[in-house]
């Protein structure tokens, strides 16, 4: 690299200022991983819709990295059945 052909008067690029349209970094809000035991996955579900109130398998879903509504929907209906949830006309789940 020879910089005299490169930048042969030496100046230097300003920095940009942000104003209020220029986007800055994405502040991401961190979701707790999903799980990984039968036990875990019943508890954490259970307290996720407890967070929520009323709530589809998707958004249950929605509320950890790598959750899955295929995964979820029968652990909301075995919460159901247990007597712990309820479920609407809607497919609504609650505590």
């Amino acid at each position: 690299m020879r910089p005299e052909y490169q930048n042969p008067e030496g100046r230097v690029a300003k920095e940009k200022e942000q104003d209020a349209m220029t986007l800055g970094p994405k502040e991401t809000a961190t979701k707790p991983p999903f799980p990984k035991s039968l036990p875990e996955h019943i508890a954490t579900v259970r307290e996720a819709l407890s967070d929520l109130g009323e709530a589809t398998p998707e958004q249950v879903a929605r509320q950890f990295k790598r959750g899955r509504a295929a995964t979820v929907q029968p652990l909301l209906q075995s919460l159901t059945a247990l007597g712990q949830a309820r479920i609407d006309d809607k497919g609504r789940f609650a505590l």
